[in-house]
């Protein structure tokens, strides 16, 4: 990714930052994007992930990294009737409550504080889960810790993920191409024994490179 690239999309997440905290509407939500909260009106692949997700009928379910709670309300919202939303950024956790409570129609969903899967619960699986997590490691260092974004993120997430995953269940991630090559979850998921389909492939996508939406699953 060219450094001017780099500086439009550093640019465009700085003023995001800047008029934290604000309210928006998106997809039908009040949604609450506290200070330091990843801002998903700004996001690559939220909105389109959000899409893709009534496709899925789970029982049980996992937003993991959920920032302001978005994919988790939209689950619940398709009638998901056990959904998680997690996240081991404090202020995101305050957020996802507060939209929670901001969009009652949509009914309860467990709030967890966690680094993946360290808090939840041992013997909860999950049919469904979706992790839109920071594509490269470092950004710009205001949305949380993130130094272990990209490739050491999604290969800590599959390994645990390998025991958290219902016998045909699937994990939604996405990734764009103004990353290095190796953070790519298809790479990293094949090499860590998955199968892996791409559901959804857009080129130069806001003129930041090609998107991709990938549905992973476990392999034979």
């Amino acid at each position: 990714m060219s450094s001017d690239t780099m500086a439009l999309r550093v640019a465009e997440l700085m003023k995001a930052y800047d008029k934290q905290p604000y309210t928006t509407e998106f997809d039908g939500f009040q949604l609450k994007i506290g200070k330091g909260v990843f801002p998903t009106d700004v996001s690559f692949a939220t909105l389109k992930l959000g899409h893709i997700l009534g496709n899925y009928h789970p029982e049980y379910a996992i937003d993991m990294g959920c920032g302001c709670g978005y994919l988790a309300l939209v689950m619940r919202r398709n009638g998901v009737p056990k959904v998680y939303a997690a996240d081991r950024h404090p202020p995101a956790i305050e957020c996802v409550l507060e939209n929670i409570r901001n969009n009652p129609e949509v009914g309860p969903i467990e709030v967890c504080q966690s680094d993946l899967f360290q808090e939840i619960e041992k013997e909860v699986v999950f049919d469904l889960m979706v992790f839109n997590h920071f594509y490269r490691p470092g950004g710009t260092g205001i949305f949380g810790e993130n130094d272990d974004g990209g490739k050491d993120v999604f290969q800590r997430f599959l390994s645990e993920a390998k025991h958290r995953l219902n016998a045909g269940g699937v994990i939604l991630t996405s990734f764009v191409k103004m990353s290095d090559p190796e953070n790519d979850p298809q790479a990293i998921a094949i090499q860590e024994g998955f199968n892996l389909r791409t559901l959804l492939t857009e080129e130069n996508y806001m003129n930041m490179g090609d998107l991709f939406i990938y549905e992973i699953s476990l392999g034979a």
